[in-house]
């Protein structure tokens, strides 16, 4: 999700889409010229499975969308607690 080009929540954030009588809407059904309204839950807010920890699945989205994923990650990801962890 973006607002003037700046990430507003990025997957595994939890993206929600809601239709203005404010029922819950997919992202697939949303059309062009429709009022939605989104909210988003931190990642860190929500429990989270476990392979959405490792930056490189998500290496793949980012060469498709052409959009940063993996900073997004930053104390998320198993590689930030593998290297907090050994410091120890």
């Amino acid at each position: 999700m973006e607002k003037n080009s700046e990430a507003g929540g990025t997957f595994p954030d939890l993206i929600c889409t809601f239709g203005d009588d404010g029922s819950f809407m997919t992202s697939a059904s949303v059309e062009e010229g429709d009022r939605v309204y989104l909210t988003t839950t931190d990642k860190d807010l929500i429990p989270i499975g476990d392979g959405n920890r490792y930056p490189e699945v998500y290496e793949p989205i980012e060469r498709a969308l052409w959009k940063p994923m993996v900073s997004h990650l930053k104390g998320f990801s198993k590689n930030d607690l593998f290297h907090f962890y050994r410091r120890f």
